[in-house]
């Protein structure tokens, strides 16, 4: 049994308020399990590597650094996962 998260959407017709409700919603099932997400740094130590961490919102580099999350895959099975830019 995994876990999966499915939206298809049609960005002109939600209502904002709605949306964040089930953004919000998302938020809380990636803080209550544990999906990883892999991170590209090219500041820490002045050169390009990376690491793998639990998902969290961030900005997203690959989507224009807009606000969402990434997930590459989750902690316990270390099974892979889609990619989704909310």
């Amino acid at each position: 049994m995994g876990v999966m998260i499915f939206l298809d959407i049609m960005p002109d017709h939600i209502d904002v308020t709605e949306w964040e409700k089930v953004y919000e919603e998302t938020l809380e099932i990636i803080n209550g399990y544990p999906f990883l997400d892999s991170i590209f740094d090219d500041q820490t130590y002045h050169c390009n590597w990376q690491y793998v961490t639990r998902t969290e919102e961030r900005a997203i580099a690959f989507a224009d650094n807009q606000i969402g999350w990434h997930t590459i895959g989750d902690e316990r099975s270390l099974k892979m996962a889609e990619s989704l830019c909310l």
